[in-house]
């Protein structure tokens, strides 16, 4: 499935920095978004997410899945 796009940052606002990642769906739609502490650990929750959602998505458009 393509056309999920993954927007990272960092939150420096607290005394911690929290990498946020939010998840948009093919039809522009936020899925969600999270917070870890690491780059990498947010990637990766951000892309269960998407493997989350893949399966609405596929229902709604009459994709098999």
């Amino acid at each position: 499935m393509t056309g999920y796009k993954y927007e990272v940052w960092a939150d420096a606002t607290t005394n911690t920095t929290l990498f946020v990642t939010r998840v948009t769906d093919p039809n522009g739609d936020v899925i969600g978004e999270v917070k870890a502490l690491t780059e990498y650990t947010s990637l990766r929750l951000a892309y269960e997410l998407k493997t989350g959602d893949r399966s609405r998505f596929a229902a709604e458009h009459g994709i098999p899945g």
